[in-house]
This record gives structure tokens, C-alpha cells and sequence, in this order.
């Protein structure tokens, strides 16, 4: 047995009385009960991480397109109390290993998924996916049916080209854009990438415009913990990988996933909000929550309501507070008025 499995084995004999004196971990240093790559003859290698201390695995997926997992360790922890959370960087990203663009794809990232499930001799997945992280879901749900048991899609990529289209017009906190735009011009460099990332890093959210209310600094801590080339080549990546969707429409293949999905968006910019509540006029066994700004990062104004939230369903049951929208015809494009807090 490896070291990080006997690692992993007594962390989960310690959990019951760390959860019972209130010893939990606070950061996901703490909380971390593993590390290390996948690697494999047909793909390149995957870095993975776990944290938490519960008897079932969640897997957890990034978004930004070119992100990676780090801006999600510590916003997640306070689940690691009740499950493992799994973290992987998806191919190219973060401490994966880099590979040529022409390798880059979402359904390379579906079959890596398949490929994580594999190492792990994980059964069928509950998972936990923020932005893009939700399409690879999504898909990964469509290509293997049956072999996922509950979703999560927090602030989830838009299901429809046409959607990713309007968010090229949202104004979002224009003042901080305008400001990074700036700063294109001087990052010819992997070093000079890194060093604007702290004040930078909303663009590998693009076409997305952060909201005002984004805590910049916080989130940046955990995405610019990423090596240097990678963080240069995310614009690269994020172009190869946004662009080869195309026109896509995902709403067809949506309607025959029944896999229980629950939609956590931060409210207050219509075309964000109707965005999330397509998912789930989409998926027929779908419900969604819109929660206090900043959209993009809904955990940041209320972290406990949302991890309790996120709790309650991993755990099988429908937040009182979550609804199941209209159907998708019934309402067109009307701004989400009637979904509640």
C-alpha cells in the first residue's frame, strides 16, 4: 500500500473524534490527507489531492477552463469534516503535466475523468464542479450513464453558445477589468505572469467580468498557487479549449441525464442568473439556489450558508431553499424573478 493510502487509512480513524472535540482542521493544509499524479501510458499525468476525513469520496472540478483546483481547497474544507474530497487539475492546468494544445479538448477532460474514477476504484461519483468544471460533468454524465450518483454545479458554464455570447457584454466591476487589460501587454513572460496574477487573475475567467464584490485577493492567493508556465498558458489553453465548443448546444443531451443536480449561482445580474437556471430546466431532476452577490463565487458572502447548503445535498436530501424553475418553453429567456433566495 502506498504512503499517501496509509495516510489517507488513519485519517479516516481519527475523523470521528476530531469531528466530536471540535479539533477539525481550518485550512486545507491541515485538512490534507493526500498528494500525488496519475500517471498512465494513453494520457498525460494528473495531480491529485485530497482532503478531508469522511467515509465517501467526493470528486471536485475546477473551472476557469485553464484554471485549477487551488482557488477551491479552502472554500471547500468545511465539507472535508463529512467526505474526502478529491481534487485533480485537469490536463494541461496547474501541476498537471503540460501537453500540447492539439491535446486539449472537453472530451479529453470527460475521458480523464473516467480515468480518475479508474485509479481510485471509485463507484459511481458524487460530484462537486464550479464553472467549467460543470460542463466536463455534464458530458462525463451523458458519456457513462449510471456512474454518477449526485452533482453540484456551482456558478456552472453556460449550457448554450448562445449564453456564453451575452456574458462578452456584461459590464461586471468594469473599473477592475479596464485595469487588467492594462497589464496584457506586460506579461511576455512566465515570470512577469506570475507576478501580475494577484491583480490579473479574473481574466483566465474570460468572457466573464468578475463581479464588484469579488474578494480579488483572497481568491488570488489559491489560483496564482500554480506554476508559472501554467499560469502563462492559461489564455493559450482557455482559446483552444472555449474555442473548439463552438456553437454548442448542450440542451438536447441535458434532457436524458437524470442524475440529481443541484445549481448554486449568486444572484443579481439577470443574464448570470438565467444562465444557471437553464441547467436546471435542462436536467430533468434539477433544482437551483441563487444566492447573495458576487455571482461566479457564491460562496464568498455567506460561506457557512453555502456549505451547509452543499452538506445537505451531498448527504441526499433538497435544500429547502432549492426550486425546480419552469419549464425552458414556458419561460423563454424571462429573467428568473420567481426563484427565491
Amino acid at each position: 500500500m502506498t504512503t499517501h493510502r496509509w495516510k489517507l487509512f488513519d485519517a479516516l480513524l481519527l475523523a470521528p473524534w476530531l469531528a466530536l472535540f471540535g479539533c477539525g482542521p481550518r485550512t486545507w493544509q491541515a485538512a490534507q490527507t493526500g498528494s500525488g499524479s496519475i500517471t498512465r501510458s494513453d494520457g498525460p499525468a494528473l495531480f491529485w489531492r485530497t482532503i478531508g476525513r469522511g467515509p465517501d469520496t467526493v470528486v471536485v472540478l475546477h473551472g476557469g477552463v485553464a484554471g485549477h483546483q487551488g482557488y477551491l481547497l479552502q472554500p471547500l474544507v468545511p465539507l472535508s469534516a463529512q467526505h474526502t474530497l478529491l481534487f485533480y487539475d485537469m490536463r494541461g492546468r496547474g501541476r498537471s503535466e503540460a501537453v500540447d494544445t492539439s491535446r486539449l479538448s472537453l472530451a479529453a477532460d470527460v475521458d480523464d475523468l473516467e480515468a480518475v474514477r479508474t485509479h481510485f476504484h471509485l463507484g459511481r461519483l458524487r460530484i462537486v464542479a464550479h464553472h467549467f468544471g460543470a460542463a466536463v460533468a455534464a458530458q462525463y454524465a451523458v458519456a457513462h450513464p449510471g456512474q454518477v450518483e449526485r452533482m453540484l454545479f456551482v456558478s456552472p458554464f453556460p449550457v448554450h453558445h448562445s449564453l456564453l455570447y451575452e456574458f462578452t457584454f456584461l459590464q461586471g466591476d468594469s473599473v477592475h477589468y479596464a485595469s487588467t487589460l492594462s497589464r496584457v501587454g506586460q506579461l511576455n513572460r512566465p515570470e512577469s505572469v506570475a507576478a501580475a496574477c494577484p491583480v490579473a487573475w479574473s481574466l483566465y475567467f474570460a468572457p466573464w467580468r468578475t463581479d464588484t464584490l469579488t474578494p480579488y485577493g483572497e481568491i488570488a492567493t489559491g489560483i496564482c498557487d500554480a506554476p508559472a508556465d501554467r499560469l502563462a498558458a492559461a489564455v493559450q489553453i482557455r482559446n483552444r479549449i472555449q474555442g473548439g465548443l463552438g456553437m454548442y448546444v448542450w440542451r438536447e443531451q441535458m434532457h436524458g441525464v437524470a442524475v440529481p443536480t443541484l445549481v448554486i449561482e449568486g444572484r443579481g445580474t439577470p443574464a448570470i442568473e438565467v444562465a444557471a437556471v437553464r441547467w436546471a430546466q435542462h436536467l430533468p431532476n434539477a433544482r437551483v439556489i441563487l444566492m447573495d452577490p458576487p455571482y461566479l463565487f457564491p460562496w464568498v458572502h455567506d460561506p457557512a450558508r453555502f456549505s451547509a447548503t452543499a452538506e445537505e445535498f451531498l448527504g441526499g436530501q433538497w435544500p429547502v431553499a432549492a426550486v425546480k424553475p419552469a419549464p425552458f418553453q414556458a419561460t423563454a429567456m424571462a429573467a428568473p424573478d420567481t426563484i427565491r433566495k
